[in-house]
């Protein structure tokens, strides 16, 4: 088909239409959401009927941890009505953002990087800076990261509001319920120091150590403090440096 036959077509089709048909559907959806947004003005173009507020207090969370709650709250998946194809997850606030952690070396050699689009236009800023610059930021990153990559990922993540603290302005609102969050389990992170210690958890009802002898040693020369580099044993002369492997306690062989 050419150029000029591809045209007539439309015109044909525009010709169906009555005169500013267009441009009155527009303005007649424009209406609906301006509507819609009246009655709820604190969160625009979001459908809110049947969901749940839930409030978050990023306070002593790791970012990396509270991101994956978050996504699960966003895509509705603590719910027994789930489906991915349907945007059923709840309204997720969060405050206290700026009081986020991170492990390691996080702060100085995480790097956000993006470009201008003009030659020699790569920018970059660690997460420090980030942070500095707009606290609410590198949350909102990670939990979009995490989000399915489809046509409801931009319709979920409007449905976040973080808030650098605790004021979220959603106080004003009598109709409207902020439930607070509480996870299902609370996960311990656990010390990644010399593994090869063998530190033994406490044992559970009914269960004895294979080696009682070597059970009762280890929970005594084992540092319970992350920080400690030192830690002498009561009742022991042994003295242990974690950042020395030669110090630490023998493994027993069968």
């Amino acid at each position: 088909m050419s150029f000029r036959g591809a045209s007539n077509i439309v015109k044909q089709l525009r010709e169906k239409k009555p005169s500013g048909f267009w441009t009155a559907a527009k303005q007649a959806a424009k209406a609906k959401r301006d509507a819609d947004n009246a009655e709820q003005p604190f969160l625009k173009n979001v459908n809110t009927e049947g969901l749940r507020w839930r409030l978050v207090d990023a306070r002593g969370w790791i970012l990396g941890r509270l991101a994956t709650h978050i996504s699960t709250i966003l895509q509705g998946k603590d719910k027994p009505n789930y489906a991915p194809h349907k945007d059923l997850g709840d309204i997720v606030v969060v405050t206290n953002a700026k009081h986020i952690e991170v492990t390691g070396r996080k702060l100085s050699d995480k790097t956000y990087r993006w470009h201008t689009g003009y030659p020699g236009g790569l920018k970059s800023r660690t997460l420090n800076e980030q942070i500095d610059k707009d606290p609410t930021r590198p949350l909102w990153k990670a939990v979009y990261g995490m989000l399915p990559k489809n046509k409801l990922r931009k319709a979920r993540a409007r449905k976040l509001r973080i808030f650098a603290d605790e004021n979220h302005g959603y106080d004003a609102y009598e109709d409207l319920e902020l439930v607070p969050y509480v996870p299902a389990f609370e996960r311990k992170v656990r010390w990644k120091g010399p593994s090869r210690l063998g530190a033994p958890a406490e044992l559970r009802e009914g269960f004895v150590p294979t080696n009682p002898e070597y059970y009762e040693r280890i929970k005594r020369v084992y540092p319970t403090q992350p920080h400690e580099k030192r830690y002498l044993a009561e009742d022991d002369d042994l003295e242990i440096d974690i950042m020395d492997e030669s110090t630490w306690p023998k493994l027993p062989t069968r």
